[in-house]
């Protein structure tokens, strides 16, 4: 099909912004967005698959993160927001021509969401540079 437009993708939203309200409602809490983010590439809109694509689309991504925190950002129900997938590993080409990663790094989408990480009452801005250490182990000692 044809990609979506950015007023496409943002009225996307509205029907499911108002479903995930109503679900929270009946429990009460504050709605944490964990493990949220879409692909560089052409299918990031219209997918639910990790890897659909071998087409990089940097404003695709992009364009999919801004419709969500235009849902999302000034919603007082909702308590935060953690991006997928931050960094893949080091030293990993980043580029927007390249990569087809969720990694926002070095691509338009690390504007957008450093742009809204860095609205007032957001708290700390968005670093765009990755860890520089691997993850700590899981395994004990």
């Amino acid at each position: 099909g044809k990609k979506p437009t950015l007023d496409r993708l943002k009225k996307a939203w509205v029907p499911l912004k108002k479903e995930i309200l109503d679900w929270r409602s009946t429990i009460g809490k504050p709605i944490l967005f964990t493990e949220w983010g879409w692909p560089n590439q052409d299918s990031a809109p219209s997918t639910l698959e990790y890897y659909q694509s071998e087409t990089p689309d940097p404003q695709a991504q992009a364009d999919c993160f801004e419709a969500f925190f235009g849902a999302w950002i000034k919603e007082p129900k909702v308590a935060g927001f953690m991006v997928w997938e931050w960094r893949k590993s080091l030293g990993q080409d980043h580029s927007e021509a390249a990569d087809l990663s969720y990694v926002p790094y070095k691509k338009r989408a690390m504007k957008v969401i450093s742009k809204y990480y860095r609205m007032p009452g957001g708290g700390k801005a968005a670093t765009t540079e990755p860890a520089t250490t691997q993850p700590a182990t899981t395994q004990p000692k």
